[in-house]
């Protein structure tokens, strides 16, 4: 098993250490990844407080990984990628393409539209990928995650940070989106769950 930290804002960062805590005391092979300098430097007292040796729970003995960098663990293997948001360490925050098997998903995190993401469709040919949609004061909205789609070029996409508080927008959005990517990537599968469902793509 191996968790992802995108950033270290409360709505992400949530319950992780207990999580950790947890799954550790169970004796599960598991490891975390996150940008080097959180793991390495503004989280350290946490994972010590939380009786967690980063040195052993974080991947490539307690670094982490930096942009373009690898995590490899349990056969899941994740690359740090940008993402263009804030954190409350200063640390840059971060998105993910995890290669599971033969599939390839790019996580956004929590993000604005940028360039580059281009960049990321090209690079690792995705066959999911996973963008936030929330938009209110904080990551794109649903237009702009559509274009992020287009952008990525991943055949099958799935919008997530939304209707789950109420600084984002609320369960209308899932369909605001699905709207704008069948106007400007048609061929785009779009796959909107609700909480306790699930879904098989390919």
């Amino acid at each position: 098993m191996l968790v992802l930290l995108t950033h270290d804002h409360g709505d992400h960062i949530g319950d992780y250490f207990e999580l950790l805590r947890v799954l550790s005391d169970r004796k599960l092979n598991v490891k975390t990844v996150g940008q080097s300098d959180l793991m390495r430097a503004a989280l350290v007292p946490k994972f010590k407080e939380a009786n967690l040796d980063p040195a052993t729970i974080v991947v490539n003995g307690g670094a982490g990984t930096n942009f373009g960098g690898v995590a490899t663990h349990a056969g899941i293997r994740a690359t740090l990628v940008p993402a263009v948001h804030s954190t409350l360490s200063g640390v840059p925050a971060a998105g993910f393409v995890v290669r599971l098997g033969s599939t390839t998903v790019y996580c956004s995190g929590d993000t604005d539209l940028f360039g580059d993401m281009a960049s990321i469709g090209r690079r690792y040919k995705p066959d999911l990928a996973l963008v936030c949609i929330g938009n209110g004061a904080f990551t794109m909205g649903p237009a702009d995650a559509a274009e992020a789609c287009r952008l990525v070029g991943a055949p099958n996409v799935m919008p997530v940070h939304y209707a789950h508080n109420a600084h984002v927008l609320g369960p209308e959005a899932g369909e605001a989106f699905r709207a704008e990517v069948a106007r400007i990537a048609p061929k785009t599968r779009v796959t909107l769950l609700k909480p306790g469902s699930s879904t098989q793509i390919g």
